[in-house]
């Protein structure tokens, strides 16, 4: 529904699209982006413009670039995995739920098993319909920007697809009469590049709501986070902190600390981050302004008549 949504906004403000391509290199007049080199069925071929917005994930544009970028992450973080997600149907979600929670199940040394046997972690959540069980999965430390990685990614997980899930249906409850629902059509990936930004998210940020003049988005914490407070996510953590204009990056690839990224790379920080990025565009090229000369002002202006939720 999502997709279908989000593709008639694109068409009806006018936005082409390009599916099924690859950015391969980008192109530079001084400190300037003039840009991108893409690959796809028609070919390799340039894709001029005035501002760019790196939204690959993966920074691929700004390393490109030639902008200095941060990649390492620590075994202990959610985004140190990887990950191809699977769904079962035909499940008793109400069984599962109820064993999962029962203080006498030893849920996680029961999914701990299934580590030992294939190699990597799985974590069943309940989805909106009752027999279709989404089980989330992570790989470890496998390096995003390294395509045999990636192959090596899926390769495993659909390798001990049919032996995990009749493991699941004797060790689960809820799972007993299970089936292959269906798996993800591409690899999930949680963390690489991290630009290195005019301004670098840390745990103090997520910590406690530091406030920043050039806010462009305020996300309120939420149950997976051991602190309460809000998020407040500058226009700095987009910017590249290198000579690079007409160029930002939004999406998990921010400017932060791999812990601090870990805690806020979720979809409504990458989803918030998009956005502000797409209104300093519009400013930026309204007013014949760069990227680094913005007037933040404006660009916060523009974000509260979207109805996004600003503090100042």
């Amino acid at each position: 529904g999502l997709k279908i949504a989000l593709e008639r906004m694109c068409m009806d403000a006018g936005v082409e699209m390009l599916f099924h391509t690859f950015i391969t290199d980008v192109i530079k007049e001084g400190d300037t982006v003039k840009g991108i080199v893409v690959s796809n069925k028609s070919g390799t071929y340039v894709v001029e413009g005035k501002v760019f917005i790196d939204c690959t994930g993966d920074g691929d544009i700004f390393a490109s670039a030639g902008c200095a970028y941060e990649k390492e992450y620590s075994g202990d973080d959610r985004s140190y995995n990887v990950s191809v997600v699977f769904r079962l149907g035909n499940v008793d979600s109400e069984e599962f739920r109820n064993w999962k929670y029962d203080p006498n199940s030893h849920y996680r040394d029961k999914l701990a098993e299934y580590k030992k046997l294939f190699g990597y972690r799985i974590s069943p959540f309940v989805t909106p319909m009752k027999d279709i069980m989404w089980v989330n999965n992570f790989v470890e430390g496998k390096d995003c920007c390294n395509v045999q990685d990636l192959t090596d990614t899926e390769m495993l997980i659909r390798r001990s697809l049919n032996e995990g899930i009749e493991w699941i249906r004797e060790n689960v409850p809820g799972f007993k009469n299970a089936l292959l629902h269906d798996d993800a059509p591409q690899l999930g990936t949680r963390g690489s590049r991290r630009l290195n930004g005019t301004y670098r998210l840390t745990m103090d940020d997520i910590a406690q709501t530091i406030e920043h003049e050039d806010t462009i988005a305020i996300i309120p914490a939420h149950r997976r986070m051991k602190y309460k407070s809000p998020i407040e996510l500058p226009y700095g953590v987009m910017l590249p902190a290198d000579d690079v204009e007409d160029l930002l990056a939004a999406g998990r690839c921010f400017s932060s600390a791999h812990d601090a990224n870990d805690h806020a790379n979720l979809i409504p920080h990458c989803v918030a981050l998009g956005e502000a990025a797409g209104a300093a565009a519009a400013v930026a090229l309204q007013s014949n302004t760069t990227f680094r000369d913005v007037d933040i002002k404006k660009v916060q202006q523009t974000l509260k008549k979207q109805g996004v939720y600003l503090p100042r």
